[in-house]
């Protein structure tokens, strides 16, 4: 027949040797002062040694015939599923849960059960304040700990902070409702997902008041393990979409930390400590920083009731690295929502979480992560042929690009696809907290397809950051990570002859979790798969398809009339305005005329200015927005690029090109088959090539025949929805 128990306490050991007799004399402590307040209570401690080495082993082993220790051995390696085990183990009414290496204030188990006796249901119990110490830390941590404010107010706080410790007392029946889970293939941070958890099923987290817990921290303890791989949080209900709020109620069960730090008091610690204050400290007479530092000691010390200070004291018996000295207190590192439970700080990202989450209409199948901001390009062109095709392919997929749709946004979208302002919304957060929340967003939304439009500067790329942080975890969770990438990247016209590739070394560091790398030309795919050793099996070529009903006659040159060029792109380094009016500067307007369309980005139209042959027009919203009747020709110097769709649209109009030989551009334009090719700086070049358009108009129409060949051959929809079917599943 089972002993009646009333308390089972939990200690999960793994390889703390010796470290674990200051916890066992902390754990003796306060279970003797237990003890003196209810002489019949019976209680066990439960020791489960999961994966220890012999030093722990031999350590436990002298508790072997002690009656009140059970001792069991796992092979779990890992804390949450070596808890389960000895919960399932235990026989208490109540479970109180320590780590191998902690220690708890020697009134822990008394206040603890004390107010158990007073509540009804399930419901856990947590110390008053922490004070994390170890040997790794340059200061000592602490964090005051605070009473569940409500469902919907702590989904918002625990969006980035856990908010209470490891170590509980709680009816064993919490634990028939919620168990541990484990850290698997990336996911962790057991304590945070069991409080998560948790509180999604409206089990009420309370603290234990004037009552301390001791973590010990050190660069091989889990915590540090999860920091240090980049561990996510696993799904938790917590965090559903469906259930997050905008508007948290204010369903306070209580604001207890047990404390409370005034507003003027806040003004003058942060005052003290910031970095001006330092500096003139630091070059300040002895006398005058005797008293800043009695100054700061004061107002620190001023934070901490007393009873925590002698409770402090009192585990320097056990733990003699222990002791609140002047120093110490002098350089508390308190934990950031100590003094602000469900404030400002911490409900910072929890409110960006529920205005991103807001703006999803169901949860996606297929994120897309692109440039900023969207625009009328042709990356923008690329993702819309994407979107519509895999709508053909998947009709029942629902689709988000983590962008802003803008206002004048020029394509079609289809239904089921939304634009989630993840960027604008996130900007000016520290990166951290952007990082938790993409972390957030891809969690729970259960989304396993991201596709990456990187551009060349990754490493400023917060979602480039992020793959690169999470690749581990990408590859494990069996994520399709695909990238689009087109071309190699522009240099300053000084560096000349450097190469600039997202290949080196961006796309090598996540190359190993990427699926499918697409682009729209070989050529692209040629330059990398020559100075990298990458599986070319890896790198799909999609031509953008262009709709051969479209296709316009070329049309016919006047070569007695000046040539009407049109420039059409975005007035950047990368695309060589500043070619654009040499090439200007060296044409007479008897014989060529250029119109500039484009969105001033590192040049302003004026640049453009008191050129007799040349005209800036502005802004332009899609290639087919343009008076395309109005010109014979289309001229293109962009320094770097994969295929340009305004390319293949300008065939599509029928224009013939002028363009620099770069990238991908002469998979379409071949010199003097489908246009003219030039070589980038070669200013007469342009103007002879341009010359020869004008003087030699059935050429000109053969080129535009010969490109549209091409283009109605290779770029078809049939051809891109067959490669997309093929390789994105």
């Amino acid at each position: 027949m089972a002993k009646k128990v009333d308390i089972s306490v939990i200690v999960t050991a793994h390889t703390e040797g010796l470290v674990a007799h200051k916890t066992i004399l902390s754990l003796t402590k306060t279970v003797e002062l237990l003890k003196d307040k209810f002489s019949q209570i019976k209680y066990e401690i439960i020791i489960n040694l999961d994966k220890p080495n012999q030093e722990t082993i031999d350590y436990y082993l002298r508790y072997s015939d002690d009656n009140s220790f059970t001792l069991y051995k796992t092979n779990y390696g890992n804390v949450a599923d070596a808890r389960n085990y000895a919960i399932n183990k235990a026989q208490g009414k109540y479970i109180a849960l320590i780590d191998g290496d902690d220690m708890v204030s020697s009134n822990w188990l008394l206040k603890a059960y004390e107010l158990a006796l007073t509540k009804n249901g399930d419901y856990i119990l947590h110390p008053n304040i922490q004070i994390q110490f170890g040997m790794d830390l340059s200061r000592i941590g602490l964090w005051i700990m605070g009473d569940t404010l409500g469902r919907e107010r702590d989904r918002i706080v625990m969006t980035q902070f856990n908010r209470w410790v490891s170590t509980l007392f709680a009816p064993k029946t919490v634990f028939n409702t919620v168990h541990y889970r484990p850290p698997i293939n990336g996911y962790g941070y057991e304590d945070y997902l069991f409080n998560a958890d948790t509180t999604a099923k409206n089990i009420l987290h309370y603290i234990v008041p004037e009552t301390s817990f001791y973590y010990r921290r050190s660069s091989n303890n889990k915590q540090s393990e999860h920091i240090r791989n980049n561990t996510i949080l696993g799904y938790t209900q917590l965090f559903e979409f469906t259930k997050f709020s905008n508007n948290p109620e204010d369903n306070e069960v209580g604001n207890s930390h047990g404390l409370v730090m005034p507003s003027p008091k806040r003004i003058v610690n942060k005052i003290v400590h910031s970095r001006v204050v330092r500096s003139i400290y630091s070059n300040c007479g002895k006398s005058i920083k005797v008293k800043v530092r009695k100054y700061v000691y004061s107002r620190q010390k001023s934070k901490l009731p007393k009873w925590l200070i002698s409770q402090w004291k009192e585990i320097n018996q056990i733990d003699n690295s222990l002791w609140p000295t002047e120093d110490v207190i002098i350089n508390l590192d308190y934990h950031p929502i100590s003094f602000d439970q469900g404030g400002t700080v911490a409900t910072r990202v929890g409110n960006k979480y529920s205005e991103i989450v807001s703006q999803f209409t169901k949860k996606p199948d297929y994120i897309f992560f692109t440039y900023d901001p969207l625009g009328a390009g042709g990356t923008e062109k690329v993702l819309i042929n994407y979107i519509n095709s895999l709508k053909q392919v998947h009709p029942d997929w629902h689709f988000a690009i983590m962008r802003k749709r803008p206002d004048d946004f020029p394509f079609h979208v289809p239904d089921g696809v939304d634009f989630i302002d993840f960027y604008g919304l996130t900007n000016g957060m520290h990166p951290w907290e952007q990082s938790i929340l993409l972390d957030r967003v891809i969690i729970q939304s259960q989304v396993k397809r991201l596709h990456f439009f990187f551009n060349g500067w990754a490493r400023g790329d917060y979602s480039y950051n992020w793959v690169r942080q999470h690749r581990e975890f990408l590859k494990k969770n069996n994520y399709k990570v695909y990238v689009s990438w087109f071309m190699r990247e522009y240099v300053l016209p000084s560096e000349s002859g450097r190469i600039m590739s997202f290949a080196d070394p961006y796309l090598g560091e996540i190359y190993d979790c990427v699926t499918k790398i697409f682009t729209d030309n070989q050529t692209v795919i040629d330059q990398t798969i020559a100075n990298n050793a990458f599986d070319e099996n890896k790198f799909m070529v999609h031509r953008q398809p262009m709709s051969a009903k479209q296709f316009n006659k070329p049309r016919r040159i006047d070569s007695n009339k000046p040539l009407r060029v049109l420039w059409a792109s975005r007035l950047s380094n990368q695309k060589r305005p500043d070619i654009l009016r040499k090439i200007a500067e060296s044409a007479s307007p008897t014989d060529i005329m250029i119109d500039v369309y484009g969105r001033e980005q590192d040049y302003s139209g004026n640049y453009l200015k008191d050129i007799p042959t040349l005209k800036y027009k502005g802004y332009f919203n899609g290639f087919n927005s343009l008076p395309l009747d109005d010109y014979d020709v289309f001229l293109y110097t962009s320094q770097v690029d994969g295929m340009p769709n305004v390319l293949l649209e300008a065939t599509v109009a029928g224009l013939p090109i002028v363009a620099s030989n770069d990238g991908g551009v002469g998979e379409l334009v071949k010199n003097n088959r489908t246009g003219k090719l030039v070589e980038l700086e070669d200013i007469s070049g342009y103007v002879e090539a341009l010359l020869d358009i004008k003087n030699n108009p059935d050429k000109a129409q053969k080129y535009v025949q010969s490109a549209q060949k091409i283009v109605a051959s290779d770029y078809t929809q049939q051809a891109f929805d067959s490669n997309v079917q093929r390789d994105i599943v």
